[in-house]
């Protein structure tokens, strides 16, 4: 393991105002890192534990860049770990927070950056011990548009547990805060999920915290040719995990289970897959017949996979 020394002062002992900044990263260019470790260093907040965690250490030379480039900043308030071997997302976020001290932790996906002002505006949202998450929008950027977006998963704050059931309105890792006494009551990342390990976590403290919302944009999401679309299959088998790690949950709250089914229908037709598709369709329908998402899903599933059958029989 590299290891560069914590700082010594604030963060050998915790504190009310000491926040951990958790950047795993996988393969990414040293420079490209560097734009990551940056937003985090310049934030506006200056009582941080900045913890980069390296999943690939069977690359000796590019762990050497990324000791080198971390050191070039002279900031004694980051840390380098690696890991023993490439073992995943999540399981290096887990590692990180193990490792970490801060009472507020903030986890930095490698390919994405903070405004300045991220870590300073959502940990005053921490207003009372009944908030575990605090999360905000986030500027969008993709090869196609010429600017960016800014995107909202949720305008909500308090108890947000059944508007969790139907979509993570938090969004990805970059975009939120969380409180480490609600990491120790709830848990960390589930390792074994195959996707939507966030929406997992998010829903744990959802059932027993309170999330805030600060409504301005304060994250740069970079969306790379390699990062748009996740690997089909495991989207498929963590949608199933998913949803039958919180079925108990769900039968109190039928209308969410309703679209979350047919969400999964939406997606399916958007892909053209067609008979998945009627399969998780006729399950919707036997759970319940009489739901509004039967209707409003599909067609939205259709409209989308029309719209880029045009395109694609146009030549755009």
């Amino acid at each position: 393991m590299y290891g560069i020394d914590k700082a010594k002062g604030v963060n050998n002992k915790m504190n009310d105002e000491l926040v951990t900044a958790i950047i795993s990263t996988y393969k990414r260019p040293a420079e490209m890192l560097r734009r990551a470790v940056s937003s985090v260093v310049n934030q506006t907040h200056k009582n941080l534990e900045i913890i980069i965690v390296n999943d690939y250490p069977e690359d000796e030379n590019l762990s050497e860049q990324i000791y080198d480039m971390l050191h070039s900043f002279k900031d004694d308030r980051i840390s380098y770990l690696c890991m023993a071997q490439n073992s995943g997302a999540c399981a290096a976020r887990n590692y990180g927070i193990i490792h970490s001290t801060g009472m507020y932790i903030e986890l930095l996906d490698d390919d994405d950056a903070w405004c300045p002002e991220k870590t300073k505006l959502q940990l005053k949202a921490f207003s009372n011990n009944k908030v575990g998450l605090v999360y905000s929008p986030y500027y969008n950027y993709t090869a196609v548009d010429e600017k960016p977006r800014v995107l909202v998963g949720g305008r909500l704050s308090g108890n947000v547990l059944e508007a969790m059931l139907y979509n993570n309105i938090a969004g990805g890792c970059s975009m939120t805060m969380l409180s480490r006494k609600a990491l120790e009551q709830c848990g960390i990342f589930d390792e074994a999920m195959l996707s939507s390990q966030d929406y997992d976590l998010y829903l744990r403290i959802a059932m027993q915290y309170e999330f805030a919302y600060v409504g301005i944009p304060l994250i740069h999401r970079y969306l790379l040719a390699e990062s748009i679309t996740e690997n089909e299959y495991k989207q498929a088998v963590g949608w199933k995990m998913f949803t039958e790690k919180y079925k108990k949950l769900y039968e109190d709250y039928p209308d969410a289970y309703s679209y979350r089914i047919n969400e999964r229908v939406n997606l399916l037709i958007e892909k053209g897959r067609f008979k998945e598709a009627a399969k998780r369709y006729k399950e919707a329908l036997k759970f319940k017949f009489f739901s509004k998402y039967n209707i409003i899903e599909p067609l939205k599933g259709f409209g989308k996979y029309m719209g880029y059958k045009n395109k694609k029989d146009c030549n755009i």
